[in-house]
């Protein structure tokens, strides 16, 4: 490595541990209320319950919407969320009905390196038959807008032309923003 990459990221490592926690938090953010803020300027944490639109686009396209209950921390370079939705998604071409509820973690790292990762479970249904599936999710995130990959294990064989795959596009938009406080460290 170079001794000029060298020192510009020993200079940005150093700069995040002298980030002084007793700096006030921005006022105007925390008197509108939208965040619990903490620490810096840089770090905000929200708890929220959102709305979760989402888009599968695979071989059984469906259209969903879910409510969230989640935790959202951005901060000094980083963004992290993990939260539970239980949704419903639908699928016109096959008319697929499909309730679900999830587990589910984003985050990314300067916008560069996002993840996802969750667990769903799913009940598709024709309204002549169903079966239960359990769908784990990998994926890019960048803590709210998400791109993922799930593969569906099913309990039994039944609905025919439902896919094993998935891929899926999703959005965490918060419309009950949390109790919020505002902490400073003494």
């Amino acid at each position: 490595m170079r001794p000029l990459s060298l020192s510009i990221i020993l200079f940005f490592c150093v700069l995040g541990f002298a980030q002084s926690d007793s700096i006030p938090v921005m006022g105007i953010v925390a008197e509108k209320g939208l965040h619990r803020l903490s620490g810096t300027s840089f770090y905000q944490t929200e708890k929220s319950v959102g709305i979760v639109p989402e888009v599968n686009f695979l071989s059984n396209f469906t259209v969903g919407v879910g409510v969230s209950r989640a935790n959202f921390t951005y901060g000094e370079g980083i963004s992290t969320g993990y939260g539970v939705t239980g949704g419903f998604s639908y699928s016109p071409l096959d008319k697929l009905a499909i309730p679900y509820a999830s587990a589910w973690f984003s985050g990314n790292v300067f916008l560069l390196f996002g993840f996802y990762g969750g667990i769903k479970t799913l009940y598709y249904t024709n309204g002549k038959s169903g079966n239960l599936a359990l769908r784990p999710e990998v994926g890019f995130g960048m803590a709210k807008l998400n791109l993922f990959y799930g593969y569906n294990l099913f309990a039994k064989e039944g609905i025919e032309n439902v896919s094993r795959h998935s891929l899926t596009l999703s959005y965490y938009h918060t419309i009950f923003p949390g109790k919020k406080s505002i902490m400073h460290k003494s």
